[in-house]
């Protein structure tokens, strides 16, 4: 936050005009209140009402006083004061948006047992600081007037007084009044660097000088706008510099550009000249000094008007602010066109660099530097305005104020549901870090907060804890988990085990409904408790779906999908920055604890107008105090100057982490000198970085994301800088540094436990009723559709006998598929033929029909959130069952991917892929409507959950069906398809585990017979990504092939396809797998839950289909086709071994050319697979030939 200062020189006046400006400006919003004051006051010509009589003003305000009045009060508006013993608040109810001066009295009366003049407050809108912690004990002074300028953006501005130290806050007077559009500009030139400074109109100015040069003191009386003008001769360098000079009213002729709401004539009718006097230094006549604080930046605004020339062109100047050169060769009338017409510039500077003054200097014959207004500038906080806002304080019974925003007790939300069976408040407690952690809300058993989200996206969560005195209970020892709907934010936290006195913990949430939980878990029959919550919106662009990973070098997608924890956010360089001084009410902490050599750095810092964000960066990213500071390089005797500057971190090594490191130049004197590397632990991820080259500039903030985790020795996760060897320059520099902890694949960021296996079940009589129920039904309606589809068929048979099998080609909607899909009324699958056919996209839904068909988005119907959006189970009018896909329009996904899965499943009809039944784009909703899979993704079967674990014969059948899927997508269309996803979680299996490969939202149609790639971007998921794909963007068929080849090692040894929880070399599951594979000791880490129960011979089989799809190089990868033939090969190894153990085992599954089961449809995309194949295999043993045997006489057994 920064301020700038409103200075004003002015002329003199020989002779003074008794009228006043002319009023050609009267504001929409004009509130004159006098506090406290029984009747009206009169100052200064205009009429201050009390503050409780004006009607379009509300007071809140638990126990306020009236002060008495003082004869020794300055004027009469001081006479009267409301005095706060709480928190309390003005709030104005605003006609007109835009800026409005706000104009605060403050003079210290008596009140009853208060002392006004001790008070200390503070003074705050919704989002600037106006005063902090003033006290007039501290002051020189015995009343205070203070103005500002303050852009409303809303129909009403609320002025909150906090009294600090359990002291009391106080107010004499308040103005709120319009001001007009154009007085204050939006942009100003920015002296040091000379650059634009655009932006004014999200920031707040404080007058702090505003001067008549020249002239006499300017009241509300002779100002249009009610400002107040004062003499300048006390701010004069030298008293005999500067001469006064004036004209007549009526001779200053105002231009179009120009009104006397700008500065009444008074101003321009007055001036400072030069005088004769001897000063030391005759190029600097006329010098100003101003004290100001040097931590804000100033608006500098000068006025002139020529009224000391007889002629034009006379008259050349120059204007300095500090030592700068401002204005040169400034000539009035060649601007103006002619003598006595107003003209003024603004400009944004700060102190000089060695004093807290300002200095204006005027150069040469100057009789005209009429005015100079100075203001401060806040930084806003109004760039971002978030939706969802929620600031809890847990227990409490009032509002708590914290770094300036107000907490709201928990019982008076209206938008938040506390469900608890029991909670008890703590009492407060005066060693309370601060007023936050005064009040607790504590639980002796589960308990929720239930938040209404009003819009979907990332949201802060941030949780306070301090353990205050319970009844009964000790905090201090309490044990607890605290979870959302699909995140395990803590697990068996207690502050046993802490090393502080208090917690505060920031998460980042995707939420992707209406509503966010929080859920407090007591364990081990304890408590649970919080002090204070927040869950607010987060900007779109703050928090990216991709970002690179470090080690294994790679893309990392689905960030949106995970949750993120705040673990570090380092300002280098710069001070602590709180909520206060950043829009996002995010805190960063200065970084020289972590560095590993406190002398290797040096903390080095700019202007914070000097900082100049480019269009893809925002004060969002990062505040300005942030960038305006660095680490830069010391001089000290490092062990390794490729390493110069290095931070030391630590961290859970079963995690991975997200780090984002902020950068801009503001050490450099021209551009390309700072050339240097960026290392996590040892990896070089930023290889001679020029930042002047990357952002255009100097002082242009920049910033990259990496994935990465700690260190393969120990938990700790080092960040370094150093110097490039072909730089020219010895240095490299850090801004700022983030580091977010990324949740695993159980979706928890505190252990290695789900949120199915903390949060307690509800009872399970219900469920047993409701299983029993559901398989009566099942069996029931099962049998229907059997029937129903045999009368069909019987009926169809001697026309239709050709749809018998599967055509390889697609049918674009016209599915003749007999999965229970195709199995609709007749009322429903009459107007699903109408829309597929005209259409060619599927059923068109209205939403209505998606409302009835999931109960409104139920969420007891959730199926899974994804990167899209979340799934939902769901069911038809005509009793389909039905899955629901909701596109979230804040994914990455977005609407190209929603089309492109629309297009692509409209085409493609097959019993490996999932079916899309239908969409709907009403409302701009982003709506998938697929046949249901009952069992879900594969991925829920291999790990992470409590399921049943699979046989060894039905992972193959698994995955020889979704190699049917693929090998569909490449070969049976016009055009191939290559899928681009791959994985286990887009893998889904129906009620008898048929397995269907879904979600082609990145799908991508192949070459053309004359190409042999498609060049495009690189996308898919870490970890099933093709590495010859991510080197050279040229992406084809072989791509899926790798990343079914990571399936496979997936399915056999039931381990996520990356593990950060594992050593190095274990991290990557086709990096380790292929080691052991290639030694021939697969069996060594499969599945535990397999062992002894696998033929050898199928296993090598697989494992060697798994070796070939993983091949660096997609040339040499097998086709899907081949892949397909091996996975047969090695289904007919397990059987055959289950065979000659158990002779009675009919099992013939997916045996090309053998007899299907009735019902079933031959599969003739797969029939014709590498039809000459020869059995090349080298396992030749009895099970091998038994095999050949089926093969040749599939009734053989």
């Amino acid at each position: 936050m920064k301020f700038v200062t409103w200075v004003a020189l002015f002329l003199a006046v020989v002779v003074f005009m008794s009228y006043r400006s002319s009023a050609s400006f009267t504001p929409v919003d004009n509130y004159l209140i006098a506090c406290g004051s029984p009747k009206n006051v009169t100052f200064q010509g205009r009429t201050f009402v009390p503050d409780t009589q004006q009607s379009s003003l509300v007071l809140k305000s638990a126990n306020s006083l009236v002060a008495s009045p003082n004869a020794n009060a300055p004027s009469p508006i001081y006479q009267s004061a409301r005095v706060f013993q709480a928190t309390a608040s003005y709030k104005f109810k605003v006609q007109q948006e835009g800026r409005h001066w706000v104009r605060l009295y403050f003079f210290p009366l008596t009140s009853p047992g208060q002392k006004l003049d001790s008070a200390q407050m503070t003074v705050v809108t919704e989002n600037f600081v106006l005063l902090n912690n003033f006290t007039f004990k501290n002051f020189n002074g015995s009343y205070l007037f203070k103005e500002y300028a303050i852009n409303v953006t809303s129909d009403t501005l609320t002025l909150n007084f906090i009294p600090s130290n359990n002291s009391v806050a106080f107010v004499n007077a308040i103005e709120v009044v319009s001001i007009p559009d154009a007085l204050l500009p939006d942009q100003a030139y920015a002296v040091n660097p000379s650059a634009p400074f655009s932006g004014l109109s999200v920031l707040a100015l404080q007058t702090v000088y505003r001067l008549n040069m020249g002239g006499p003191l300017l009241t509300s009386q002779n100002d249009t706008l009610g400002r107040t003008w004062e003499n300048d001769v006390k701010y004069l360098h030298v008293d005999s510099s500067a001469v006064n000079v004036s004209v007549y009213l009526a001779s200053i002729k105002y231009p179009p550009t120009v009104t006397p709401e700008i500065a009444p004539n008074w101003v321009y009718a007055t001036a400072e000249a030069m005088g004769n006097a001897n000063v030391p230094n005759v190029n600097f006549n006329i010098t100003w000094v101003f004290t100001v604080d040097p931590n804000f930046m100033y608006l500098v605004r000068v006025h002139f008007c020529d009224i000391v020339s007889k002629a034009l062109n006379n008259l050349v100047f120059n204007v300095f602010i500090n030592s700068d050169n401002v204005l040169g060769s400034l000539d009035l009338s060649s601007i103006t066109g002619g003598l006595g017409v107003p003209y003024y510039k603004d400009f944004v500077s700060n102190s000089t660099e060695d004093a807290d003054t300002v200095k204006m200097k005027l150069v040469t014959w100057v009789a005209l530097f009429l005015a100079v207004v100075v203001f401060m500038s806040y930084r806003s906080s109004a760039s971002f305005t978030p939706v969802d806002n929620y600031l809890i304080a847990c227990g409490s019974p009032k509002n708590v104020t914290f770094q300036g925003r107000t907490f709201v007790p928990d019982t008076q939300q209206s938008s938040l549901v506390l469900k608890s069976a029991n909670s008890l408040v703590a009492s407060p407690n005066a060693n309370a870090p601060s007023p936050i952690y005064q009040s607790a809300r504590v639980f002796q058993a589960t308990a929720s907060y239930k938040f209404k989200v009003q819009q979907e996206g990332r949201h802060w969560v941030r949780l306070y804890f301090f353990p205050l005195t319970s009844p009964g209970q000790k905090l201090d020892s309490a044990q607890m988990t605290v979870v959302t709907e699909n995140f395990v934010l803590l697990n068996n936290f207690t502050f046993k085990n802490f090393n502080g006195s208090y917690l505060f913990k920031e998460y980042a949430i995707n939420v992707t409904s209406d509503t966010l939980t929080l859920n407090f878990i007591p364990s081990n029959n304890s408590v649970a408790f919080v002090n204070a919550i927040e869950v607010v919106s987060i900007p779109d662009a703050l928090l990216p779906d991709q970002a690179y990973a470090v080690n294994p070098s790679a893309p990392f997608s689905g960030l949106s999908e995970l949750a993120l924890q705040t673990v570090y956010r380092l300002n280098m360089g710069g001070p602590l920055l709180t909520s206060q001084n950043d829009t996002l009410g995010r805190t960063w902490e200065n970084d020289v604890k972590y560095l590993h050599v406190d002398s290797s750095a040096v903390n080095v810092s700019v202007y914070l107008a000097s900082i100049k964000y480019p269009p893809t960066v925002t004060p969002e990213i990062a505040p300005n105090w942030v960038y305006a500071t660095a680490e830069a390089m010391g001089n000290a005797n490092v062990p390794n100057v490729n390493f110069n500057i290095t931070w030391v971190f630590t961290v859970d090594p079963n995690f991975m982490y997200l780090v984002r490191v902020h950068f801009c130049d503001i050490v450099s004197k021209a551009l390309n000198n700072l050339v240097f590397n960026v290392f996590i632990n040892s990896d070089n991820v930023l290889g001679s970085l020029d930042l002047s080259s990357i952002t255009g500039g100097l002082g242009v903030p920049y910033y990259k994301d990496f994935i990465s985790n700690s260190t393969e020795d120990a938990g700790t996760l080092t960040i370094s800088v150093g110097p490039d060897s072909s730089a020219d320059i010895t240095n490299a520099i850090l801004n700022g540094l983030e580091i977010m902890k990324i949740s695993n694949e159980l979706g928890s960021l505190d252990g290695s436990l789900s949120v199915g296996n903390l949060l307690p079940s509800p009872s399970s009589k219900k469920n047993n009723i409701g299983i029993i129920v559901g398989s009566v039904v099942g069996s029931v309606a099962v049998v229907a559709i059997i029937g129903f589809l045999y009368c069909c068929w019987a009926s169809r048979k001697p026309k239709t006998t050709s749809q018998a099998t599967w055509l390889p080609l697609p049918l674009y909607g016209n599915s003749q598929t007999m999965t229970k899909m195709s199995t609709t009324s007749q009322k429903s699958g009459t107007a699903s033929c109408i829309s597929l056919a005209s259409s060619n996209l599927g059923k068109i839904f209205m939403f209505q029909e998606i409302l009835d068909a999931t109960n409104k988005f139920d969420e007891k119907a959730l199926l899974g959130v994804g990167g899209f959006g979340r799934v939902y189970k769901g069911t038809l009018e005509d009793g389909t069952k039905v899955a629901v896909k909701r596109g979230n329009p804040r994914s990455e996904q977005g609407l190209a991917e929603f089309r492109t899965e629309i297009e692509m499943l409209s085409k493609l009809r097959h019993r490996h892929l999932v079916s899309l039944i239908g969409y709907c784009d009403e409302r701009s909703e982003m709506i998938l409507v697929y046949e249901y899979m009952a069992n879900g993704p594969l991925r829920s079967h291999l790990y992470g959950t409590d399921l049943p674990t699979l046989s060894w014969k039905l992972r193959l059948e698994i995955c020889i069906g979704a190699a049917r899927g693929l090998h569909y997508l490449h070969t049976g269309a016009a055009q191939s398809i290559i899928h681009r996803d791959v994985k286990t979680t887009n893998i889904l299996l129906d009620e008898n585990f048929v397995a269907k490969v879904a979600d082609f939202g990145l799908s991508k149609a192949g070459p053309a017979l004359d190409q042999t790639h498609v060049s495009t971007a690189v996308k898919g998921s870490f970890g099933y990504l093709d590495p010859e794909y991510f080197r050279r963007q040229q992406l084809t068929e072989k791509s899926d092939v790798y990343s079914f080849g990571v399936v496979l090692m997936e399915v056999l040894c039931t381990r996520p396809a990356l593990n950060p929880v594992l050593p190095r070399e274990q991290v990557n599951i086709a990096e380790w797998a292929m080691t052991w594979q290639k030694k021939g000791m697969l069996d060594q880490i499969m599945d535990p839950n397999l062992a002894g129960k696998v033929n050898p011979a199928s296993l090598k089989k697989f494992g060697e289909t798994a070796e070939k799809c993983l091949a660096e190089y997609g040339v040499d990868r097998p086709s899907m086709g081949d892949v397909l033939w091996n996975l047969e090969y090695a289904l007919q190894l397990e059987e055959t071994s289950s065979a000659l153990m158990e002779p009675d085992d009919n099992s013939t599954n997916h045996i090309p050319g053998i007899q299907l089961t009735q019902g079933e449809p031959f599969d003739n995309s797969v029939s014709m697979i590498d039809g000459g194949h020869p059995g090349t295999d080298d396992t030749e043993n009895a099970a091998t030939s038994a095999v050949f045997s089926q093969l040749v006489n599939p009734r053989g057994r």
